[in-house]
């Protein structure tokens, strides 16, 4: 992933985000997921989960209703 972002660093390469969501996201990066951090950001913005609840969903197990949104298999 480090390529795509040198390229789009040095205008060789569109920056394009997937939704216009993620841009706060991977902003930084170009449009390139480089962190772990930021990959739980774009689930989470992905999923529509707002970031001060993802700790009481896990607590509370209601994260069953994102699973779609997410498409991760059970």
């Amino acid at each position: 992933m480090v390529h795509p972002y040198l390229r789009r660093r040095e205008g060789k390469e569109a920056v394009i985000y997937p939704k216009p969501e993620l841009e706060k996201v991977l902003g930084k990066t170009l449009g390139v997921p480089l962190f772990q951090e930021q990959a739980m950001r774009v689930a989470i913005a992905c999923a529509g989960l707002p970031e001060r609840s993802r700790s009481t969903q896990k607590k509370h197990g209601d994260l069953q209703t994102y699973r779609r949104r997410l498409e991760i298999p059970r």
